[in-house]
């Protein structure tokens, strides 16, 4: 999906995020070349608390140099 984003639009970097405890998520997006950007605070539905949401980008030269190694 990453690769088809970069493909089909012109940005130059992709966002995402995940909250505090998902190691999971965090392994995911730091494998695929995201970086953490900075964190803020806001409220999740699921939890009905407030949570650190860590956010995470991704730019296209460092997506295309993930996929030229």
């Amino acid at each position: 999906l990453v690769g088809h984003y970069f493909e089909v639009t012109d940005a130059e970097t992709l966002g995402s995020g995940y909250f505090d405890g998902n190691a999971a998520s965090a392994r995911v997006l730091a494998k695929l070349g995201f970086r953490r950007v900075g964190a803020e605070r806001v409220t999740s539905r699921a939890r009905g608390a407030e949570v650190t949401l860590n956010k995470m980008a991704l730019s296209r030269a460092g997506w295309e140099a993930r996929d030229a190694g």
